[in-house]
């Protein structure tokens, strides 16, 4: 039997590799939105207010446990009202969170890159968007912008009619970067990174940093930046979610590598 091969490799400009790119980065966010709602769950002020509001539900339902009566099975009495108050609470902090991670998903999916990726990418030969797979599954990508247009954050429509001009600027910016959630635990995303960044930084002499903006929900892009040495810049917010700016200068980049 062969074992499957892991591989990173350049984006081909192809329906299906277009396809799955748009897939990717439409759900990325969803799954911070999965992470945001599982943080609220457990913040101390929801879980004192789901504890006193099942109270005052059992208090009026007389649904104490009553050991005389029912011995040690009278303790699964009050059960009910706590599963059945965690409903609501779930559901106000998903409807609370949906629709901004829904805008900026959005948002990702109008960015100029994302009508004609091959084109966009091509403009700058430190620019490029790499696929990292594992055997026929896929693992993870990361993109990075070196043209003149790197530090741009416009939105366009489908009608939208854009010219890019080709070249490379002393700051590229990574656009995209995504690792499915089954193979973090295994760091696949240093890998990735690490070869972004050579690529970048090797092929043309221009670019003298590497910058990126990421929701710190993503704690593996995190814990990855630091690991090469990326240091916080600014702290921002959009549509309600955090956001940290992170770059990476070329001389910190040529340190680490020697």
């Amino acid at each position: 039997m062969v074992e499957p091969v892991a591989r990173i490799r350049l984006y081909k400009p192809s329906e299906e590799d277009d396809k799955l790119v748009r897939f990717v980065l439409g759900k990325a966010y969803m799954g911070l939105l999965a992470e945001a709602n599982q943080r609220a769950y457990f913040h101390p002020l929801m879980i004192a207010s789901w504890v006193a509001m099942s109270c005052i539900f059992i208090q009026v339902m007389h649904w104490w446990p009553d050991y005389d009566a029912f011995g040690w099975l009278s303790f699964l009495k009050p059960l009910p009202a706590f599963a059945s108050m965690a409903v609501p609470f779930m559901f106000f902090i998903d409807w609370r969170n949906r629709p901004a991670f829904e805008k900026l998903t959005q948002n990702t999916l109008r960015k100029p890159d994302i009508f004609d990726i091959a084109s966009y990418y091509s403009r700058s030969p430190a620019s490029g968007l790499w696929i990292l797979e594992y055997g026929q599954s896929f693992v993870g990508l990361i993109a990075v912008d070196a043209s003149p247009d790197s530090t741009s954050e416009i939105t366009i429509s489908a009608d939208t009619t854009c010219e890019f001009t080709s070249g490379t600027s002393a700051v590229a910016t990574i656009r995209h970067f995504h690792v499915e959630e089954k193979y973090r635990k295994s760091g696949v995303q240093d890998d990735l990174l690490e070869h972004a960044l050579r690529r970048t930084f090797e092929s043309a002499e221009q670019v003298q940093k590497v910058r990126i903006v990421y929701c710190p929900l993503a704690t593996y892009i995190g814990e990855c930046l630091r690991k090469y040495g990326f240091r916080t810049v600014e702290h921002t917010s959009v549509s309600g979610v955090s956001f940290e700016e992170c770059a990476l200068d070329r001389s910190a980049w040529e340190k680490k590598s020697i």
